[in-house]
């Protein structure tokens, strides 16, 4: 017989057309249970995601970015403590000093533009644009001429840009579809690459993963997924995954990418298996736009965020443990 708990939370999910589905065994019995009040007991607390090493409800430091930066984009690490960030309407760099939480420095290297995504590759900064221009600022601590190139993406809105030093390639994850007729599909989300060598296009994806794997991780993990009650009380996810930035974990040679639109973020390792899976708290990552890792692994976290909310957030690595 099922418990009184899992009785009140089927009716609860009845009368509620929004909710995230937890796909964990309740602590009373064997039964899987919808999960959508937040004041639960802990025998029934749902399991929220899994990343290995990772406590992304405890960030180690939280700062509010400038007024100039209520728009950033995106982040990268250029030094042990500090980060360089951009904003998607001006092509300026932000150097950031994480130690004094502020802006120290402002280095325009274009006109202005939708700036998406940027990665620093010995001392040379690229910069994506959301059309497919990349930006190339060599020297870019003394020097602010730049070059670019449009590259041939099949896909229009491109938001995502980090380097992998692993495969000596910059990785852009496009925000919009990846048409079947162009090679992709509703479900698949590419990472298409930039040979550093040629600083030419790969002809194929570097990684490419699908929200049926992404699902199919998260139900095998119990873990919560977007989703929505329909009226005859039956759970429908809702998980779009589009995302917003990319970063490789600079010792596990790991790939994270981050939906701003469903508040999700997930890990791959290098064969392209899911590793990891969690949604992210909407009071600490109002809209994330950026990732980034220092060398130690710390995981930086870059929201476009109003006055006063949380605009960069930092998360220390611990080997080996999960959350």
């Amino acid at each position: 017989m099922k418990c009184r708990m899992c009785m009140l939370q089927s009716v609860c999910t009845r009368l509620i057309l929004t909710a995230f589905i937890t796909m964990s065994a309740c602590g009373r019995c064997d039964d899987a249970v919808t999960s959508v009040c937040a004041d639960q007991d802990a025998s029934c607390r749902p399991i929220a995601g899994y990343l290995p090493g990772y406590t992304l409800f405890k960030p180690a430091h939280v700062a509010t970015l400038p007024k100039k930066l209520k728009e950033a984009s995106d982040v990268t690490v250029v030094a042990t403590s500090e980060v360089a960030l951009i904003q998607d309407e001006k092509g300026i760099i932000f150097l950031y000093d994480l130690k004094e939480d502020d802006v120290v420095r402002k280095i325009k290297f274009g006109p202005k533009g939708d700036y998406e995504g940027m990665a620093e590759v010995n001392d040379t900064m690229y910069v994506l644009r959301s059309n497919g221009t990349l930006f190339k600022v060599p020297n870019w601590r003394e020097n602010n001429d730049a070059t670019h190139q449009t590259l041939n993406l099949p896909t229009k809105d491109n938001e995502g840009l980090c380097y992998d030093a692993f495969a000596n390639q910059l990785l852009i994850a496009p925000k919009s579809r990846w048409k079947k007729k162009l090679g992709g599909g509703k479900r698949k989300r590419p990472l298409f690459a930039v040979d550093l060598k040629t600083e030419q296009m790969k002809s194929e994806p570097a990684f490419v993963v699908t929200t049926k794997d992404i699902l199919a991780f998260a139900k095998k993990k119990r873990l919560t997924v977007p989703g929505k009650i329909n009226k005859k009380g039956e759970f429908k996810d809702r998980l779009r995954f589009m995302p917003a930035a990319v970063a490789v974990h600079p010792v596990t040679g790991e790939i994270y990418i981050v939906s701003s639109v469903d508040r999700t973020l997930i890990s791959i390792n290098r064969q392209q298996k899911i590793t990891g899976f969690t949604m992210l708290d909407p009071q600490l990552f109002l809209q994330p736009e950026g990732i980034a890792f220092l060398p130690d692994g710390t995981l930086v976290v870059v929201n476009e965020s109003p006055k006063k909310k949380p605009g960069l957030l930092l998360f220390k690595w611990n080997s080996g443990k999960t959350r």
